[in-house]
């Protein structure tokens, strides 16, 4: 696991400059992330410096676990997304961050109505 619970807020990259790839995150550390407010203002920062608008933890949080449900289709990946984020129980990420507007969510279950008539009765 790599945030324990007594762990600080959120975990700090390491980045290293490769002349191929830019930057690229080499490992964790805990040290500077050990309020709200340092990642609040770390977060504000890098996206403003990039030219973004501001987001907050909660922001980049939402938006971390809504890029990644096109990615994860097993319980394991999206179990992942979760224990990275620092939450110790999956249903604080999918009640949390999951949130489905009515028209993905009629896509999501008429893909799965398409798939259930496409595969043959194993009974």
């Amino acid at each position: 696991m790599l945030i324990q619970r007594d762990a600080d807020v959120a975990p700090f990259a390491e980045m290293q400059v490769s002349p191929e790839l830019g930057f690229q995150c080499i490992g964790l550390t805990r040290a500077p992330y050990s309020s709200e407010d340092s990642l609040r203002k770390f977060i504000k920062e890098a996206f403003t410096s990039a030219g973004l608008p501001p987001f907050t933890p909660h922001g980049l949080r939402n938006t971390l676990v809504q890029m990644s449900n096109a990615f994860c289709s097993t319980p394991e990946q999206i179990k992942a997304i979760s224990m990275n984020l620092g939450h110790e129980k999956i249903s604080t990420t999918i009640d949390d961050y999951g949130r489905l507007s009515p028209e993905p969510q009629g896509e999501i279950i008429k893909a799965m109505r398409r798939k259930a008539k496409d595969e043959p009765d194993t009974e």
